[in-house]
């Protein structure tokens, strides 16, 4: 039987709280990336800013897959390595990890990124009438003339943005252990897509609500912070700083409860006629 949304958190919780000093190590090297992208906001040269977020890009999947590998390790009781250890490990499958990363976002986004080309194309968001279509769509339909081409295309790009939100959470779920499998097995992206969408056949609302459990108590953590440092620093250069800690300092509890999920499937292997709950 599949670990249950309460325990999954539990857990995750857990091994956060006990390794909490190897984590934070590789939590720090992430200030890396971030404080080269700020740095590269003081030019205006393009092409600098383009190659430097390019390169940044590809250190941050670096530094996470890392994170994801020695969450693993802990995960399944398995000695963890010093970090230059870890990341000359991690190398090894970064770029495999990152075509899997770029494959799934562009399954699980592609429509809405349909939804996104008319909005460049037409001004996008300085359109009252395309805010009023995305926000209160079902509202702004009944509103619609068949005979004016900016209505229909609104209604249009409402439908598109629906159909991309329902295809971005199913492929969602439906791929969200394809990187994982990749990182971690290190399995060709074909291998690990195929091997997502098995493990998660028949499981997709019940792995659904263990992610929406931790999801929600991260929320509602980053938000106690949020509203306070707010009140505090008001909207800007210091609160940003504060609240992107804040969020570093929460994204391993999502990555240990998926890293256990991960593995608790691998166990059970794709469902047969498992009673969800």
């Amino acid at each position: 039987m599949l670990i249950s949304a309460v325990e999954l958190l539990k857990q995750s919780l857990n091994l956060y709280k006990n390794n909490f000093v190897t984590i934070i190590k590789f939590l720090a090297l992430l200030t890396i990336p971030t404080a080269i992208d700020i740095a590269i906001g003081f030019t205006n040269v393009t092409i600098i800013i383009v190659v430097v977020s390019i390169i940044t890009r590809i250190i941050y999947f670096w530094i996470i897959f890392s994170i994801l590998r020695t969450i693993n390790f802990i995960c399944k009781k398995e000695k963890v390595g010093d970090i230059k250890t870890a990341l000359k490990d991690t190398y090894k499958i970064l770029w495999k990890g990152i075509g899997t990363s770029l494959l799934v976002g562009l399954f699980t986004f592609a429509l809405l990124l349909l939804f996104l080309i008319p909005l460049f194309f037409t001004g996008g968001f300085s359109d009252p009438r395309i805010l009023a279509a995305v926000m209160f769509g079902p509202l702004f339909i009944s509103t619609i003339n068949i005979y004016d081409p900016m209505s229909m295309l609104v209604l249009g790009m409402f439908v598109v943005f629906v159909l991309g939100m329902i295809n971005a959470i199913f492929f969602g779920i439906k791929l969200s252990f394809a990187v994982y499998e990749t990182v971690i097995a290190d399995r060709p992206i074909k291998e690990s897509i195929k091997f997502s969408m098995a493990i998660t056949k028949d499981r997709w609302w019940t792995i659904l609500w263990r992610f929406l459990l931790t999801a929600f108590v991260v929320s509602l953590v980053y938000a106690l912070f949020a509203a306070p440092l707010s009140q505090i620093f008001g909207i800007g250069l210091l609160y940003n700083v504060f609240i992107q800690i804040v969020s570093l300092l929460l994204m391993p509890v999502a990555f240990a409860a998926a890293t256990i999920l991960y593995e608790e499937l691998k166990k059970l292997g794709p469902a047969q006629t498992e009673q969800k709950t």
